[in-house]
């Protein structure tokens, strides 16, 4: 199931603070002054383009990897366009993991106008190993059409893998949990899309239809009145 990317609407980027909308380039949210560069310099990371897993204390075994690859396949087959990427790290306590996920989508910069249109479509899962805890973040193309709820349905089945620290599981049950969302993502995607079809139609419609003119008066003039 692919979604053409001329049926995508590109959404504002959210505040991880407060959620209201943020314009590109600003330092800080203008609702409630939560600074990037802050978070920044707090970061200790570099964050690298988006990719499948990106683990920076080795916590992922040849076995999770093994399995996480497994399911990421078949979520594409489903979702060409939808990439996951797992990001494993350490976060300062002085960030929460919604905050570490917004900044680490943001920062990392494709290399490639391929990789520019994938990062609209990616879903970024950020676990924290110490916090037992996990985010996500979506790709701006998919913003629109998947709520805050249906996001937290989607952790709250991977709670007891994420625990165990079983992160091959993490990522298979995920997917699993994700697909439901996606589809009816989709199915509200192809709506607005073919809403918008039909109204672009009606107005073409409209711009192209001869002008009506008043038709002429075929009647005699009625007779003018005389009086003696």
């Amino acid at each position: 199931m692919q979604i053409s990317a001329s049926q995508v609407a590109v959404a504002t980027p959210l505040c991880p603070s407060c959620g209201d909308g943020v314009e590109d380039g600003m330092r800080a949210c203008a609702s409630c002054g939560y600074g990037f560069e802050f978070a920044t310099r707090l970061l200790p990371y570099e964050a690298p383009p988006l990719r499948k897993f990106i683990d920076y204390d080795g916590q992922l075994s040849r076995d999770d990897i093994k399995t996480g690859q497994r399911a990421l396949e078949k979520l594409r087959a489903h979702f060409p366009q939808i990439t996951l990427c797992t990001c494993i790290a350490r976060v300062p306590k002085e960030v929460s993991l919604s905050e570490f996920g917004f900044w680490f989508f943001n920062q990392s910069v494709p290399n490639s106008p391929r990789l520019t249109e994938r990062r609209l479509h990616s879903i970024l899962l950020c676990i924290d190993p110490d916090r037992g805890g996990a985010s996500l973040t979506l790709g701006y193309g998919l913003d629109p059409f998947i709520d805050d709820e249906s996001l937290a349905q989607c952790l709250e089945k991977i709670r007891k893998p994420l625990a165990a620290q079983d992160y091959g599981k993490v990522i298979r049950k995920l997917c699993r949990a994700l697909r439901p969302v996606l589809n009816s993502g989709h199915e509200i995607v192809n709506r607005a899309y073919s809403e918008a079809i039909l109204e672009r139609r009606h107005q073409h419609r409209q711009q192209t239809l001869p002008s009506r003119r008043r038709p002429a008066d075929t009647h005699a003039p009625a007779p003018k009145e005389t009086h003696v």
